[in-house]
């Protein structure tokens, strides 16, 4: 799918949910909304709104510690609008080879206090391919005054459609060797409570990660990231939902235009 069609994709899976046909349920919930603020959108001075548009490619849909496409990757897009403390976001996602698709529409509202960044959002989630739809509620807090340079998060995120919660913990440590270059090792830790409805309850899984952003002008920006899942107390055999929660590998890159 080229740039412009996946751009287009986004607005008509919107509209396209009442025609969506029924397909076999697949694990859809994607942790990792686009309106997360944290270190990757700084929080803005008062004044007027910006934007940014992005494209991009993830091997594997990695989602709560699963494969969730098992094996198959995903083009993605989003815009992002941010004017003061609020973030608007739209995320559309496609696999290129499974019958899957995802849109996400966000609203974030974060704040400093003192040391901490503290955020609250709500997002909705469609799912054009299945016609499902979800709503959740996410807040969590970041600090980035670690002594060493480390960055610490934890967040939270409730599906209304799961009535489950789960929890991230996240420690990066960013750092420039050259000023148009950033590489950002990190580490996660997941827990279920819930939110992954058929999977266990408790520790879930460890991804490690290395990232890094290219500063190619003041307005574009590449990205690409290597990760690696390990999967913690996997059990498909009791619990259905732990069938794609395993050890893997993936990546992705992406490019950023901001205006």
């Amino acid at each position: 799918m080229t740039a412009p069609r996946l751009l287009a994709a986004t607005l008509a899976a919107f509209l396209a949910l009442p025609l969506g046909a029924q397909e076999p349920e697949i694990a859809r919930h994607h942790h990792a909304s686009p309106i997360h603020r944290h270190h990757e959108h700084p929080m803005p001075e008062n004044s007027g709104p910006s934007f940014s548009v992005t494209l991009g490619y993830d091997s594997r849909y990695a989602s709560e510690g699963r494969d969730s496409l098992d094996g198959d990757g995903l083009l993605t897009s989003a815009f992002e609008a941010t004017w003061n403390d609020f973030l608007f976001g739209v995320w559309y996602g496609e696999s290129p080879s499974n019958a899957y698709n995802e849109l996400q529409l966000g609203l974030e509202y974060g704040i400093e206090i003192g040391p901490l960044e503290v955020h609250a959002s709500y997002t909705h989630l469609r799912f054009p391919h299945d016609g499902e739809l979800d709503h959740e509620l996410s807040a969590g807090v970041f600090i980035d005054s670690i002594p060493g340079g480390f960055q610490l998060g934890l967040d939270g995120t409730y599906s209304f459609d799961a009535n489950g919660t789960f929890y991230e913990l996240s420690l990066t440590r960013p750092f420039e060797p050259i000023e148009c270059l950033t590489f950002e090792p990190g580490v996660v830790f997941g827990a279920n409570d819930g939110y992954v409805a058929d999977g266990h309850h408790g520790a879930n899984h460890i991804a490690l990660s290395l990232a890094a952003l290219i500063s190619i002008t003041d307005n574009i920006e590449l990205s690409t990231y290597a990760s690696y899942n390990f999967a913690l107390d996997s059990n498909p055999i009791i619990h259905g939902d732990d069938a794609l929660l395993k050890d893997f590998f993936y990546a992705g890159a992406g490019i950023t235009l901001s205006f």
